[in-house]
């Protein structure tokens, strides 16, 4: 495994407090864009009613809870159901997520409470996806849900924008949207890097009325122009990933801090993204009965001053352990390791309680991109890392945890 950040929350090193600082100003920064949460529901337009505050959905006119349910990983209906009644009305998934399984999950509720909920769900694409492949995929999404349509349909993990090109995308949707399966467009991306060039191929394209996309408070402490141009083009803006890794859960250090600030670092980070005026709705993928009460209280109250302290503490305490995502380290590697996605996967494993789903994924990787040789490397990837990042090490960790057979303690 390895081995602890030997930075603590009080010891800087220089380049780390400059870091941090940047991270507390663009927090700062972000509580001026928008003052707070909102404390009460405005007057209703189109969406189902909720108990918790809303947000009208760009040009979709959709109004949602500013907490959404995200379905990854899902298996348990309870859990959805619990959201639903908490005022989540909002529910996002895809055909991706574990085979169509979330989706049926999903159905279970959807059973009986469709009328209840705006419904998202999407596929990914390719350059080469055909009309067909996306016409087909939406009847099995609407098979596996149990309703006869979805309010929004999305291109799902969408992290190269030429893919915005495919001219069947829009054939497609279309189609499905002629025949009442689909009612409005948009898109999800994951890389951060590509963030800005995606959403300017979507406004190119004037089809996309919403967006999904990655956003917390390490990567992203400026990133409000791309959003701020989806929402000038009439594109909602839904976000997920707002936790930044989640590494905190098994870190004596931040648990005292939390209980001397008596605030929860969970809450802290969906009030960071919702205090952005631009955030229509953020994604919770909570998998408790009690993560979904707190995630839903959250949306309830502002950003404090103990809650931005949390956060900083947070940066300063993981800015050389947690990925961005950024890609930079890919082109330095001799082997041709996917980087980005080895540590998305090992970051389900190990803080999502993903595990199977993360070792699934990481087998369905081409042998060559996965991390077997990074034990033995000596690490060229770290010298590229803009942001000190131990890459290595825990590559070599993520191959040992996702190839193990979790059952006798073997490696597969």
């Amino acid at each position: 495994m390895s081995s602890p950040n030997p930075e603590s929350v009080q010891g800087l090193t220089r380049r780390q407090f400059v870091r941090a600082a940047g991270a507390s100003s663009a927090l700062a920064l972000a509580q001026s864009v928008g003052e707070a949460a909102e404390a009460e529901n405005p007057p209703r337009g189109k969406g189902p009613e909720s108990k918790l505050p809303t947000r009208v959905l760009g040009k979709t006119g959709l109004r949602v809870s500013t907490i959404a349910y995200g379905s990854y990983n899902l298996s348990n209906p309870k859990l959805l159901d619990a959201a639903m009644n908490e005022g989540i009305t909002l529910v996002v998934t895809s055909n991706d997520y574990q085979n169509g399984a979330a989706e049926r999950t999903i159905g279970e509720i959807m059973a009986r409470r469709r009328k209840q909920v705006v419904l998202g769900t999407g596929k990914s694409c390719t350059r080469r996806t055909t009309t067909q492949d996306l016409l087909q995929s939406i009847d099995q999404s609407l098979k596996r849900l149990q309703t006869d349509h979805v309010d929004m349909w999305r291109v799902h993990h969408v992290n190269d924008a030429d893919v915005l090109g495919n001219e069947a995308i829009y054939e497609a949707f279309d189609k499905a949207k002629q025949a009442g399966k689909v009612g409005h467009l948009g898109l999800s991306t994951h890389s951060s890097p590509a963030t800005g060039k995606v959403v300017a191929e979507a406004i190119k394209r004037g089809r996309f009325e919403f967006l999904m996309a990655k956003y917390n408070f390490m990567e992203f402490p400026e990133d409000y122009v791309p959003f701020k141009n989806a929402a000038d083009a009439g594109m909602g803006v839904i976000v997920f990933k707002v936790d930044a890794g989640r590494r905190d859960k098994a870190v004596a250090e931040m648990q005292q801090l939390k209980d001397k600030l008596k605030i929860s670092g969970d809450q802290a980070r969906i009030k960071w993204a919702l205090q952005n005026k631009l955030v229509a709705s953020v994604v919770s993928g909570e998998r408790s009965f009690e993560g979904i009460r707190e995630a839903c209280q959250a949306a309830m109250t502002p950003l404090s001053r103990a809650d931005r302290q949390y956060l900083d503490a947070y940066v300063r305490r993981f800015q050389h352990e947690y990925c961005r995502y950024c890609g930079q380290c890919v082109a330095a590697c001799p082997h041709g390791v996917q980087v980005d996605d080895v540590m998305r996967f090992v970051m389900y494993f190990k803080h999502y309680q993903a595990e199977k789903a993360a070792m699934q994924e990481y087998a369905a990787m081409p042998q060559e991109k996965r991390a077997a040789t990074c034990a033995h490397c000596s690490g060229p990837c770290m010298a590229a890392c803009p942001n000190g990042v131990r890459v290595q090490p825990q590559l070599a960790e993520a191959h040992r945890l996702l190839t193990m057979d979790v059952g006798t303690d073997r490696h597969v």
